[in-house]
């Protein structure tokens, strides 16, 4: 006689880039053990790829990690966290006041409470002509959000190296390329037909004011993001602390 299998319940979940409602399922023994594994290991790739697979589990498909924006995967973590241990974690932060008087930082730990169900994503309602770059009278490039990967590449520099390196960077820029519009010929390039190299080639015949819009971009991305205020404990000073992307709600 088979063991009977468990049932979960299914919570609904609205993605923030396009609103699409979807149904995901708590993270069981089974992913924990994936992040757990994850946590243990020195390899960025795995850790990302346990990530992946967890969300691909627990939406059973709905959500494709390799082509979804970076901060639907935040937020998804964040429900499935909110779902499966509870709505509330505890960021422990230290006091870096220094009282009156005193000769050195209060240092004094404080444990403050977060409830992950209203943590939003800020920064996604953005207008069209933020996706669009006019590069000459003839060209248009169509951009998108980066992905879980792209971000995790350039982390990856930037723990490996103490910043991030120039061909990291570059290659980031190439995953939101979208497309280029021809608009004298209506004719469309899918960068997904191209290489890395031929995108890093094409990224690097662009102007500087071409670049600086891709910069600009890239740093008003969305993220997940809420400010919370915080006294001392011990010398009764009230902070103010913004936290953002999924690592900082994670206790």
């Amino acid at each position: 006689m088979k063991l009977p299998v468990l049932d979960t319940y299914a919570f609904p979940v609205t993605l923030p880039s396009t609103g699409q409602s979807i149904t995901m399922r708590p993270y069981l023994v089974r992913e924990e053990k994936l992040l757990l594994m994850a946590q243990e290991s020195d390899n960025y790739q795995d850790q990302v790829e346990a990530i992946a697979q967890i969300i691909r589990n627990c939406t059973n498909e709905q959500v494709n990690p390799r082509t979804a924006p970076y901060f639907d995967i935040e937020y998804l973590l964040l429900q499935l966290r909110a779902r499966s241990v509870g709505e509330v974690t505890t960021p422990v932060y230290v006091c870096h006041h220094t009282p009156e008087g005193a000769d050195a930082e209060c240092g004094h730990q404080t444990a403050v409470s977060v409830n992950l169900t209203d943590v939003p994503v800020t920064n996604v309602e953005k207008p069209k002509e933020h996706f669009i770059i006019t590069l000459s009278d003839k060209y248009t490039l169509h951009l998108r959000y980066p992905t879980v990967y792209t971000i995790h590449e350039l982390l990856k520099s930037a723990v490996t190296t103490g910043k991030i390196s120039s061909v990291a960077f570059m290659e980031a820029l190439c995953d939101v390329f979208d497309r280029l519009e021809d608009r004298s010929t209506n004719q469309i390039y899918d960068f997904a037909d191209y290489t890395t190299e031929e995108k890093i080639q094409f990224a690097e015949s662009l102007s500087p004011r071409n670049y600086e819009e891709l910069v600009q971009f890239l740093d008003g991305l969305p993220t997940v993001e809420k400010t919370i205020t915080f006294t001392c404990e011990k010398c009764q000073f009230e902070h103010t602390i913004k936290l953002s992307g999924v690592v900082d709600f994670l206790d």
